[in-house]
């Protein structure tokens, strides 16, 4: 392996360890920090603490939570490029995953109506959008079975709607709409078109 990557899964796993709600966990928000979502209460920060290696496509990023209320910030988790998805295991709805396993956060959206849920996407292959709804009070993960990201929220019926893509047998790519409950339960999906 080269030292980088090394170094990528060393610092990783060092952010990933910190206790989250910890007295030591709660931290100054680094300098470099750049602001990624929020609502009244909460933000989300991410901050690039290396970018990707000659081989690799994303780089680690620290991913941070501020409470507005008390101006106090922590560490939520870092991204682990050597994350796996987990698609076997959720057919068409979620599945659990430890922090430590999220590959890649480019995207964080609140949750209208539910301000402690956060969607964390990223884009760790160049191809597929990994979704997560992070539960800020459980500091807990769900990964979502889509794979071309976040399409809309609908905050009246509590549903996530996201673009997953599927083959035809006889070759060839389109989409489907996928409907989800706010905790990651599947609701139903319809054609949205070819590609």
């Amino acid at each position: 392996m080269k030292k980088k990557t090394i170094l990528l899964m060393i610092l990783s796993i060092l952010f990933v360890a910190m206790p989250v709600f910890a007295d030591s966990a709660i931290a100054r928000l680094p300098e470099t920090a750049v602001l990624a979502a929020e609502n009244a209460d909460h933000a989300i920060y991410f901050d690039q603490l290396a970018a990707p290696a000659e081989d690799e496509l994303a780089g680690v990023v620290s991913v941070w939570y501020k409470d507005k209320r008390t101006n106090e910030a922590c560490i939520l988790f870092s991204t682990n490029a050597n994350a796996e998805p987990v698609w076997e295991k959720m057919k068409n709805g979620c599945t659990a995953v430890e922090l430590s396993n999220i590959a890649a956060a480019d995207k964080a959206v609140f949750i209208p109506g539910a301000d402690h849920l956060v969607i964390i996407e990223g884009c760790p292959d160049a191809r597929n959008i990994w979704t997560y709804i992070i539960d800020l009070k459980k500091r807990t993960a769900k990964q979502l079975h889509a794979t071309e990201g976040l399409l809309g929220i609908d905050a009246e019926h509590r549903q996530i709607r996201l673009s997953d893509y599927r083959y035809h047998p006889e070759g060839g790519r389109y989409s489907v709409e996928k409907v989800f409950t706010y905790d990651g339960t599947f609701v139903s999906e319809k054609y949205l078109g070819e590609e």
